[in-house]
């Protein structure tokens, strides 16, 4: 047989041809396996901070603008500026934890954001530590020898006497915070979202979130809170009762009434029952105490608008709690510290050691964000603050206090009753 002489040129012509199919052959092959090991893979799974969305900084003035703020002087204008500027750096700090799941949860700019944390431990005057064991109480926050340090300062400080605050020792006590935070480990592992969440408003009935401001009468306002839902849920339409009636005539009932400086719920029931309520549009919120406009001499039975019949404030287990969360929402206690009041978003896994302060608020709901259980709960700092006033507070924490849980009752299983007041005196109110 003769030999086979191709031309040289062409030899070379199929073996490049040869190698950029193989070339093609192996690119195609390894596209197919990827994608193809891509389909059996599960979808990623999303998280709460998947759609997080970090809270937006504005610059001071905007803020002023917004949260209606004006200041007497310059002095008082930069004071309050350098405040705000170690809020944001504390906030955006918290937010870069959160995201990379440092954190359960992260810090807000708020109608709050201007005030040291001096000035905020007024919304909420009580002390409080319920809990037995300390080291327990501590297990829910935060601790370095920085705090510690702070809270023995603090201690140091005669009682009921507040010390004059600067700014830029407001700025040192932030920058300490921020060492501790960013000292901590990586606690929080990527979990699933489980849509598990109950809320109390099925029924639309739940309040606004009300505006507290510079006074501690937040058990006050969740009490009157909770008989603003009892009237819908009974009358099928919302009505806004008035915490300033309460805040200024609550003496009447309880000779120690302190008003905007804390009290107990149970005192808000007791003035309710003898002096009724009246409507937040005759007697509007202001935000600091005031003389009762009713003579001491008075009879109560002319007092108060609408009377609320037959109900009574009882505690209850936290073991019973969500269950009887799908009838009615409840009044709470839950301590808290300085990062409570700066609150954005998230699961807060609670702090509550021996600098906790009693704060009082209405628990309407309960859910599960990113594998953490929470409870849900209407605060009293305005619609801007936490999740639309609202503030998810993990059901692992000791902050929440099992003596001072209570729902409404009906006395004798009788219906919850709102009847005008047939003697009201509406000249009593000058």
């Amino acid at each position: 047989m003769a030999n086979l002489h191709l031309p040289r040129g062409y030899c070379v012509s199929i073996m490049a041809y040869m190698i950029t199919i193989a070339i093609i052959c192996t690119i195609a092959g390894s596209f197919t396996f990827v994608r193809a090991k891509e389909l059996l893979e599960p979808l990623p799974i999303q998280t709460a901070r998947d759609w997080f969305e970090a809270p937006k900084i504005i610059d001071f003035n905007t803020f002023m603008l917004k949260t209606h703020k004006q200041y007497k002087s310059q002095v008082e204008y930069s004071r309050r500026l350098k405040i705000y500027l170690a809020n944001i750096i504390e906030v955006l700090i918290s937010t870069a934890r959160y995201k990379l799941k440092f954190a359960s949860s992260y810090l807000g700019i708020n109608q709050l954001s201007d005030r040291t944390d001096e000035e905020l431990r007024k919304l909420h005057p009580r002390p409080c530590l319920k809990c037995t064991d300390y080291e327990t109480c501590e297990d829910g926050g935060v601790s370095s020898s920085e705090e510690n340090d702070d809270r023995t300062d603090r201690k140091l400080r005669a009682p009921g006497r507040v010390k004059k605050n600067r700014a830029h020792d407001f700025l040192t006590k932030s920058l300490k915070r921020i060492n501790a935070v960013c000292r901590q480990k990586k606690v929080v592992e990527e979990q699933i979202t489980v849509p598990d969440t109950l809320h109390i408003d099925h029924s639309g009935c739940l309040p606004s979130a009300k505006y507290q401001d510079t006074c501690g009468a937040c058990y006050i306002i969740a009490t009157i809170s909770l008989y603003e839902w009892l009237y819908c849920d009974a009358n099928k339409r919302k009505v806004e009762f008035s915490s300033q009636y309460v805040v200024d005539c609550g003496g009447r009932a309880t000779p120690d009434h302190d008003g905007c400086n804390g009290g107990h719920e149970k005192e808000v029931e007791r003035f309710v029952s003898m002096f009724g309520l009246e409507y937040a549009s005759d007697y509007p919120w202001f935000g600091v105490q005031r003389i009762c406009p009713v003579e001491e001499e008075v009879d109560p039975k002319y007092m108060g608008k609408l009377r609320l019949d037959v109900t009574e404030l009882m505690p209850i287990d936290q073991a019973e709690i969500e269950k009887r969360l799908e009838v009615s929402p409840m009044i709470v206690t839950i301590g808290v510290e300085s990062s409570f009041d700066k609150y954005g978003g998230g699961v807060d896994m609670g702090k509550c050691g021996k600098d906790a302060e009693c704060h009082s608020v209405l628990l309407i709901g309960h859910g599960v964000e990113d594998g953490n259980e929470y409870w849900l709960i209407r605060n009293s700092y305005g619609e801007d603050w936490g999740h639309s006033g609202n503030y998810k507070l993990s059901k692992q924490t000791p902050c929440m206090f099992d003596q001072d849980i209570f729902y409404p009752k009906a006395k004798e299983d009788s219906v919850y009753s709102f009847l005008p007041n047939p003697f009201y005196d509406n000249r009593i109110i000058k």
